[in-house]
């Protein structure tokens, strides 16, 4: 699996489902090189990462 290379980044995380329309629902993280993010089924999941 590769590794991302903005250690540290940090981001917003958006979804797209039944009950959401791009809302931000939560912030992402780069640690270690990987990003890690709950991606729920029937949805879409954006991440922005900065």
């Amino acid at each position: 699996m590769p590794t991302l290379a903005m250690r540290g980044a940090r981001g917003a995380v958006y979804r797209t489902d039944d009950t959401h329309a791009l809302s931000q629902v939560g912030a992402a993280r780069v640690r270690d090189g990987r990003l890690a993010v709950e991606l729920p089924g029937h949805s879409l999941t954006t991440v922005v990462l900065r």
